[in-house]
């Protein structure tokens, strides 16, 4: 069997919620290189929110898909159930709260606009994170680094860091000089994805949730960036920068055009609640302003556009298909020798 190359970095089952009566969705693009391109597509799941080989890697010189098939086993698959009995008003196990929490920080980590912001942030503030890998090897017993030398990585370094060390070789008797160095691209992403996942998602678990029902007449979209967490003031005076952990931040995440999945960091929420129609609206308006570059619904809602007016640009939509390209190609070409 081939490697699982059509990699969706907003899950099929999670967008099954908002399929229409010919089994597809709505698609709003926001960055688009022509006036001509209609406002609204219809298509079928598998073509949206998707890239080429986006999650697959190397290892051992050889490109897996095992992270595809992470993110299929640990958070999609077991999110299925909870996701049919929240949508359908049905109770839900605390187990299926568990699910619920980790399919939503999957989906933070997952999105263009989370890679975007993570190798910018690292390129611009890289330091703590290079010492403490350079720290880590310098623990080490002299024969573990040699190993380490002679395989570019150990146990210490992670499978998933880019680095690369190299024997400079003796500058006094005594003393070995090594030369170590990292890259940013596709690589260090992966392993902060991974990290976020495996060990500061721990900390959304430690919310109490509940689940939002919008009123009637709203009808909720979702997009390539669905997680929203939220520093609130009033309807007039907020910002998308709160934090996993962030004392009063609220993080709310869209599963279907009527729930919402939601939490405020340190506050008792209730469970279930129905939101009225002004704050239906709110939620609504929120979803579209955090998106990225699509808007997805179940129709063609026309005040979408009114909500978050789309870029029309060529040369930028040209620039950012190739650098979603390059993602990939650059990885094979430039980083392999930083990866294990």
């Amino acid at each position: 069997m081939g490697l699982k190359r059509d990699n969706h970095f907003l899950s099929r089952m999670y967008l099954n919620a908002w399929k229409n009566e010919n089994g597809k969705v709505n698609v709003s693009e926001l960055l688009v290189p022509s006036e001509n391109v209609p406002y609204w597509k219809e298509k079928y799941i598998s073509s949206v929110c998707r890239y080429d080989s986006m999650f697959v890697r190397l290892k051992n010189g050889v490109e897996v898909d095992d992270i595809e098939d992470w993110f299929n086993t640990k958070y999609e698959t077991p999110a299925k159930l909870a996701l049919e009995h929240v949508i359908n008003d049905e109770r839900i196990s605390i187990d299926e709260w568990h699910c619920l929490i980790d399919f939503l920080a999957c989906h933070i980590v997952r999105s263009p606009a989370f890679i975007i912001k993570i190798l910018d942030l690292a390129k611009k503030d890289c330091v703590p994170i290079f010492e403490e890998k350079c720290e880590e090897i310098s623990s080490i017993s002299t024969d573990e680094f040699i190993k380490t030398i002679n395989n570019q990585k150990s146990e210490v370094t992670n499978d998933l860091f880019p680095i690369k060390i190299t024997d400079v070789g003796k500058c006094d008797n005594d003393n070995e000089l090594f030369k170590i160095e990292t890259i940013f691209g596709k690589q260090f992403y992966l392993w902060i994805m991974m990290h976020m996942l495996k060990n500061t998602s721990k900390v959304l678990h430690n919310h109490k949730w509940g689940i939002i029902t919008v009123d009637d007449e709203v009808t909720l979209p979702t997009s390539d960036d669905p997680v929203i967490c939220l520093n609130y003031n009033n309807q007039n005076e907020y910002d998308f920068g709160g934090g996993w952990g962030k004392k009063n931040c609220n993080i709310l995440f869209p599963i279907s055009p009527k729930k919402i999945l939601y939490t405020q960091v340190g506050v008792k929420v209730n469970p279930r609640w129905n939101a009225d129609y002004k704050t239906s609206v709110m939620f609504k308006k929120m979803i579209v302003e955090h998106s990225f570059r699509k808007v997805i619904s179940n129709y063609e809602d026309d005040e979408i556009k009114f909500l978050k007016p789309r870029f029309v640009d060529d040369l930028e939509f040209k620039r950012e298909l190739q650098m979603w390209k390059d993602f990939q190609e650059n990885y094979i070409k430039k980083e392999i020798e930083y990866i294990k």
